[in-house]
């Protein structure tokens, strides 16, 4: 697929839309710099000028809004007609080649025929109308003042090549993220590993060591306890690491992992808490 191609398909209705691509970007452009005359006239107390702005803007936005939805119209048309034509020498190049089944033949021509459209046909247009747009905003700022149209391309080009200059240190930023992650995950992994070893043998322990008729009472509140504690924690951890992303201003990995890392510490002093408590007032029987 190329332009020449899409153009001799229909070149009365690609002309057309061509036209009307460049009025949607004049009314798009209107639509906006038309609010500086109309502000201005509304500090001066001129209603009637006001109001006379706010209506061309008022209607720059429709035919806008008109004109692309014509366009829309009118270019599925000609993509259409001009997949129609490939389709047809696509038809003819398998026959002539032969060995491919109708099927295969068919979803090839699927494939083929809904990628030209997505990466070929709706890019085609979407820059071509950005063209235009980009033409007139250039027009709009030197005829404003030519140092914001110089101010304007500085920025442009910053912001083109802020990615390329970040990038090494971007991706090497997001590896040592990934490398802290991965043993953040294998920590967890052995944490939680541990505590289901353990689990079951403290509350066998626990139960052993009161009579048995109050066993069945201690199974429910063994279970009760274990269920709120586990509410209780998973609250206090998850409140902590909302407060590390709040404090960053941002849920990426770096502020979630800081603040998992401090759920992490606050979870190791309650367990020294109950590993000393235990200590001083469980006391062995025998």
């Amino acid at each position: 697929m190329n332009l020449k191609g899409l153009f001799k398909s229909n070149r009365k209705r690609f002309s057309l839309i061509i036209v009307l691509l460049f009025l949607v970007a004049v009314a798009n452009t209107m639509s906006g710099y038309l609010y500086k005359p109309a502000a201005d006239y509304l500090l001066k107390n001129n209603l009637k000028n006001t109001l006379y702005y706010l209506f061309i803007m008022v209607l720059m936005g429709v035919l806008s809004v008109v004109f692309e939805a014509i366009v829309q119209t009118m270019y599925s048309k000609q993509v259409q007609e001009y997949i129609g034509s490939l389709r047809q020498k696509i038809v003819a190049h398998f026959y002539a080649q032969g060995g491919k089944s109708v099927a295969e033949m068919q979803n090839d021509l699927s494939n083929n025929l809904d990628m030209l459209t997505d990466n070929c046909a709706t890019p085609l247009q979407t820059i071509i109308g950005n063209s235009f747009s980009l033409i007139m905003i250039i027009g709009v700022l030197f005829q404003l003042n030519w140092s914001l149209l110089v101010l304007t391309v500085v920025l442009a080009v910053i912001n083109l090549l802020t990615p390329k200059i970040m990038e090494k240190a971007a991706n090497k930023a997001n590896e040592q993220i990934s490398i802290e992650n991965s043993k953040l995950l294998k920590a967890i992994d052995y944490w939680m590993g541990g505590m289901g070893m353990i689990l079951g043998n403290v509350m066998t322990y626990a139960l052993s060591r009161i009579d048995k008729k109050w066993v069945t009472q201690g199974n429910a509140i063994l279970s009760t306890v274990q269920q709120f504690a586990g509410a209780v924690g998973t609250s206090v951890t998850s409140a902590i690491v909302a407060v590390s992303q709040n404090a960053f201003h941002s849920k990426a990995g770096m502020p979630t992992a800081i603040g998992t890392q401090h759920a992490f510490i606050f979870l190791l002093i309650v367990a020294i808490i109950i590993w000393a408590l235990f200590f001083k007032y469980v006391k062995d029987k025998h």
